[in-house]
């Protein structure tokens, strides 16, 4: 079997996440058992505020930075691997998949940008 590679933009302009922000997204074609990974461009992390990525309500990985002060002006990338399990073949009928950003132990405010999802897609050979 063939396998292709496929990408869905998710968030492309600055979003706050103000404790918490859900964004919706599909995957249509996807390979069921295929991993992917998310990659998302964040600004105004510190070593004080930490996040969350999670797919789905599955648990991903964290989001920290070891700066001391808080960093307003650079933008820097976070890539994420998603198990196959945890992310939806979602097409026009099928609920899209959710990924949440939540902070940690923080009510301070971060920003992300450029929110890219790519994943392993199925062809017929």
């Amino acid at each position: 079997m063939t396998l292709l590679a496929d990408f869905t933009v998710i968030q492309q302009q600055p979003k706050a996440v103000n404790n918490s922000l859900k964004l919706t997204f599909t995957t249509g074609g996807r390979h069921e058992t295929g991993q992917a990974f998310i990659m998302l461009m964040v600004k105004g992390l510190n070593h004080n505020i930490n996040a969350e990525l999670r797919v789905n309500d599955h648990p991903g990985d964290s989001i920290s930075a070891s700066i001391e002060d808080d960093d307003k002006t650079n933008w820097w990338t976070h890539i994420s691997v998603i198990k196959g399990e945890d992310l939806l073949d979602t097409g026009d009928l099928i609920p899209p998949n959710t990924l949440e950003i939540k902070t940690v132990g923080s009510d301070r405010r971060f920003f992300v940008k450029d929110v890219v999802c790519f994943f392993q897609q199925g062809a017929d050979d």
